[in-house]
């Protein structure tokens, strides 16, 4: 794995809808550590540069980052030998119905 510390990004993204799945048991790791996970991933998001209200952007062009739309995603729980695929054409219909 390589260190990705010095790494820019060449095109700011934005993630408008996302979902967490949890392949462990919900007592193993409870809403408590899900909701840490996400809030530690969103700050993550906005500290890499793009956390700015879209008019800023367009004078900040060269700010590179991960703009996150929806900071409370669906969590849901998976049984550990589940299959993915399974998972990703669920979590698909879930985030287009919404």
């Amino acid at each position: 794995m390589s260190n990705r510390i010095d790494k820019h990004f060449f095109k700011p993204v934005e993630i408008p809808r996302w979902i967490v799945v949890v392949y462990e048991r919900l007592q193993r790791f409870p809403m408590n550590a899900a909701q840490k996970l996400i809030f530690g991933l969103v700050g993550s998001c906005h500290a890499v540069g793009k956390c700015f209200p879209s008019d800023i952007l367009i004078r900040l062009s060269h700010v590179a980052g991960i703009k996150v739309l929806d900071p409370n995603p669906i969590v849901k729980w998976e049984n550990g030998q589940g299959r993915i695929g399974d998972v990703c054409n669920l979590s698909e219909s879930m985030l287009c119905s919404t």
